[in-house]
């Protein structure tokens, strides 16, 4: 019995929203901080209700990857809620409540279908969008770094991002009618993320370049053609291929284009102040310096850990014991007080202890898991994407804010629900008849 077709397009038109809504997050999550909040947590609701109404997609039906999907969203938050309580920190503290929506934004993507062409449009998008920001800001505002939407390392952090979304997904197939904008989207995040002057990104670049076995993708290409059934041969609109003449173009502009942005943004200059800031650190001449004064936070950090090893300081509590280690003469006075370390990893050290190091590895490791259930393109993609984000974490703590642990959560719930989608979790909706000419 098929649904009357006034339902029929009600549903079509919902499943179509949620998708648009999926993408469009993308680009927001880099423009606004105020659109991208409240659509990242409407969608979550609408994950929720999906799940409380039972007409969403089933979770992981492998009791394993339920276990590390429900680990990777609470872990955190647990552990925040539980140092917050401990150390008689305000409720402020509490600030890891992004992960909560990984399940709900998995659920939502796996219902409406969301797949690997979606991710491909919401990377160029993002990618599209973080270059038009970047490009207002030094042009039309004549700013020095592309901040004008946001902390240039914030926005650094998403360009690149996008840029090796969109990298690796023409690098490894992912369906896409448009190879040669998924190849100008790849240069227009790299191009926006050197406007930024971020430095730290440099750390994901050789992750981008391990990730990209462009022979291992073709050789794979053509082993999945040759397995493909003759139902699955038959699916329509079958994604183009980039061609050699593409890929050689592509990579032709964006060696020209990557190098005029080196040559005329804040990347060039800042990378030359590097040695000057570390002499004047060793010297004990910090006076702010970027990264003399992550070198000094960096120890701070360390002592903290040593000092209180097992719980840490307490959640939100690294300015406080930094100011009372500046008050006693064990750190330096002319650095500011930041309320974090500029390292994931040593302010969670800080503020969490041994405790807080055991729950943060164990959620990459339930992440890593999650993502890899998917076929090679999906399970690559999404690894090399977490990598890149744990490598922004060396020196700046992407869990400090909440738009950068936003756009974690999404890009992680995203791919994982691709991945989840190839061991045949969900239904599609009826009115929904894409395909990614990946399913097996």
């Amino acid at each position: 019995m098929t649904a009357p077709p006034a339902r029929g397009h009600a549903r079509l038109l919902a499943h179509r929203v949620a998708v648009a809504g999926l993408v469009l997050l993308f680009p927001a999550s880099i423009l606004s901080s105020r659109v991208a909040g409240p659509l990242f947590w409407l969608l979550a609701l609408t994950g929720l209700g999906l799940l409380a109404a039972r007409r969403g997609a089933a979770l992981p039906p492998d009791r394993r990857l339920r276990l590390a999907l429900a680990l990777a969203a609470l872990g955190p938050l647990v552990l925040n809620i539980v140092s917050v309580v401990v150390h008689g920190r305000p409720g402020s503290a509490i600030t890891t409540m992004p992960f909560l929506a990984l399940p709900l934004l998995l659920v939502l993507a796996l219902r409406v279908g969301f797949e690997a062409r979606h991710l491909m449009r919401a990377a160029m998008l993002g990618a599209a969008a973080a270059l038009g920001a970047a490009l207002l800001g030094l042009v039309v505002y004549g700013a020095e770094r592309a901040d004008i939407t946001m902390n240039a390392i914030l926005f650094g952090q998403g360009a690149l991002s996008f840029a090796v979304l969109a990298l690796l997904g023409l690098a490894w197939r992912l369906p896409t009618r448009w190879p040669v904008m998924a190849a100008a989207a790849a240069v227009a995040g790299f191009f926006a993320f050197l406007m930024a002057g971020y430095r730290g990104g440099l750390l994901a670049l050789p992750i981008v370049l391990a990730a990209l076995p462009w022979l291992a993708a073709a050789r794979r290409i053509r082993a999945s053609r040759q397995a493909r059934s003759p139902q699955q041969a038959r699916s329509p609109r079958p994604p183009r291929r980039p061609g050699a003449l593409t890929l050689v173009l592509s990579a032709i502009s964006a060696v020209a284009v990557i190098g005029l942005a080196v040559t005329i943004s804040p990347l060039s200059s800042r990378l030359g102040q590097i040695d000057d800031e570390i002499a004047g650190y060793a010297a004990g001449r910090i006076d702010n310096s970027s990264v003399g004064a992550r070198m000094a936070m960096w120890q701070a950090a360390t002592t903290m850990l040593a000092e209180r090893p097992v719980f840490g300081v307490g959640a939100r509590g690294f300015q406080a014991a930094l100011a009372r280690m500046q008050r006693e003469g064990r750190f330096p006075a002319d650095v500011a007080l930041f309320d974090h370390a500029h390292s994931t990893y040593l302010t969670v050290a800080a503020e969490y202890g041994l405790v807080g190091l055991v729950v943060l590895a164990a959620v990459v490791v339930a992440l890593w898991r999650l993502l890899g259930v998917g076929d090679a393109a999906v399970r690559r993609i999404g690894r090399a994407l977490l990598a890149c984000w744990l490598a922004f974490a060396l020196t700046n703590d992407v869990l400090a804010h909440q738009t950068t642990q936003r756009l974690l959560v999404l890009m992680v719930a995203v791919c994982c629900a691709a991945a989840v989608a190839r061991i045949g979790a969900p239904n599609r909706p009826q009115t929904s008849q894409h395909t990614t000419g990946h399913h097996r």
